[in-house]
């Protein structure tokens, strides 16, 4: 597995992850201890318990493990933006990490499918780069190492 560490950065927060994403890396807490990724930003790593933290990047591609639709606009921000779709992906190069995507917008069912392959990005608010969006869209059949439907 070919990793990249990313600058000294605080792992206990999420502003890293989008300002990473704002420069089209999908990067996630590294542990230099045990050399294990995990998802989501925290002070320790849960695998074990070392402070020795840093950001890693990964390569995107991702794997779908479920898939659901999103009808209900809980914040007045979302009000006219539903339905979309939400997928629970796996990366394919850090197996053991699960990230929930928005998918994009839908009338029924999702755009991707459990097993499809998928590329995860990162984008930062435009106007706060310490927040932002995880998106993921579907690669062509042959591109990616995803079961495409076969779980």
């Amino acid at each position: 597995m070919s990793l990249q560490e990313t600058a000294e950065a605080p792992v206990d927060s999420f502003g890293q992850f989008f300002r990473e994403g704002g420069e089209g890396t999908v990067a996630l807490p590294h542990c230099q201890d045990c050399d294990r990724h995990h998802w989501y930003p925290m002070e320790r790593c849960p695998h074990c318990f070392s402070q020795r933290l840093a950001w890693g990047s990964v390569s995107g591609r991702a794997t779908v493990y479920s898939v659901t639709t999103v009808r209900y606009a809980f914040t007045a921000a979302n009000r006219g933006r539903t339905p979309y779709g939400i997928a629970l992906v796996t990366f394919d190069d850090v197996p053991d990490v699960r990230m929930v995507c928005r998918t994009g917008a839908c009338e029924e069912g999702s755009d991707v499918a459990v097993g499809d392959a998928v590329m995860v990005s990162v984008t930062a608010d435009a106007t706060d780069q310490d927040t932002g969006m995880v998106t993921c869209a579907p690669l062509p059949r042959n591109a990616g190492s995803g079961a495409h439907g076969e779980r």
